[in-house]
């Protein structure tokens, strides 16, 4: 009987010998194959379950949490990385301002890579979001603010599509597939890849609203109605200069167009002329104040006091085109003292 326990306890032991073996010839295949084993991510392993934002992994030297996209992805753009993923992870531009990053030598060095808040945000590791500096916008920093949002009187857009209109100020007469306007994919005629510079998608600026169309072209005027950098300011009415009776100052053929002298006006094409000459333009209300003796919206009409060519500085502002002739508005002329309609004209006896 001692015997026969003796052999069972023999078997046993050479049981457990043949199990081990087996179990350390499968982890060593497993190894040489790169298999990793994911394992519960609670407790201390993994530094306490990898925060809820990744997967415990082993692969035979130890666990490590292999986090999320946003949590410190291997696919992440980021130079923070907690080991516990625990802290998240900013949306990605391409870096404002950066040293290129070491590389081998005779290898083209790369600019504007991508970066976190485009280098130039603060990254917040607790709602993963970028706070960016005055002037920058987008969830990674990666463009330019238009300034005061152009007022409430333009569009905010990118140099890509500034360059593809023909109304974007200065003019041009190239206005279609200009360096920035470029499209990105390949060219038929030589087979490369073109892509538009990099800030073509980045640095942004003001389209300002008009009443009447801008161009080059015939029936287009070459100013808009609403101007400067954040379209705040509004010009007046537009007229020909009522004394220059041998020249139409409103006439643009032939004429460059402010700040592009190669932009040059069609048959048809209109220049703009504040109040006709013959007035002060108020661009914070685009309405003319004219000169003594003219009168009109746009100060081409002239009254016995114009005496021609006269050009002191009428004191009284001028209606619109929808407020002339409506007489419920009359008021005192501050020039003479007499009453005055808005179309100009005198009502008194005793002019």
């Amino acid at each position: 009987m001692f015997s026969a326990r003796r052999e069972m306890l023999r078997k046993m032991l050479l049981l457990l010998a043949v199990l081990a073996t087996c179990t350390s010839v499968v982890q060593s295949a497993r190894l040489h194959l790169g298999i990793v084993e994911v394992v519960p991510g609670t407790g201390t392993m993994c530094n306490g379950g990898c925060s809820g934002h990744g997967l415990c992994v082993s692969n035979g030297n130890g666990a490590k949490c292999k986090c999320d996209l946003g949590w410190g992805s291997e696919y992440d753009i980021t130079h923070i990385r907690d080991v516990a993923c625990g802290l998240r992870t900013c949306p990605a531009g391409a870096a404002w301002s950066s040293a290129s990053s070491f590389r081998p030598l005779g290898a083209t060095p790369a600019v504007h890579e991508l970066r976190e808040c485009s280098n130039v945000g603060l990254c917040d590791r607790e709602s993963g979001t970028c706070t960016c500096p005055p002037g920058y916008a987008g969830k990674a920093c990666e463009r330019m603010k238009c300034p005061n949002d152009c007022s409430g009187h333009g569009q905010c857009m990118s140099m890509g599509r500034l360059a593809l209109r023909a109304d974007a100020q200065p003019l041009s007469a190239l206005y279609s597939n200009t360096t920035y306007g470029l499209y990105m994919g390949f060219d038929a005629t030589d087979g490369t890849f073109k892509t538009p510079p990099w800030e073509a998608g980045k640095i942004f600026g003001c389209q300002c609203d008009s009443s009447w169309p801008v161009g080059l072209t015939s029936g287009t005027t070459q100013q808009a109605e609403w101007y400067g950098a954040d379209c705040s300011l509004r010009r007046c009415p537009s007229g020909d200069d009522p004394l220059t009776t041998l020249v139409d100052e409103t006439d643009c053929q032939g004429v460059a167009a402010p700040g592009a002298p190669n932009a040059i006006g069609q048959t048809g094409n209109k220049c703009h002329v504040n109040c006709a000459n013959r007035g002060v333009c108020d661009s914070s209300t685009g309405a003319c104040a004219c000169f003594k003796g003219f009168y009109g919206s746009d100060c081409t009409l002239q009254s016995a006091l114009s005496g021609g060519s006269e050009t002191s500085i009428h004191p009284r502002m001028i209606n619109d085109d929808r407020t002339m002739g409506q007489r419920s508005r009359n008021r005192r002329d501050t020039v003479t003292g007499k009453g005055v309609d808005d179309a100009g004209l005198y009502f008194n006896d005793d002019l």
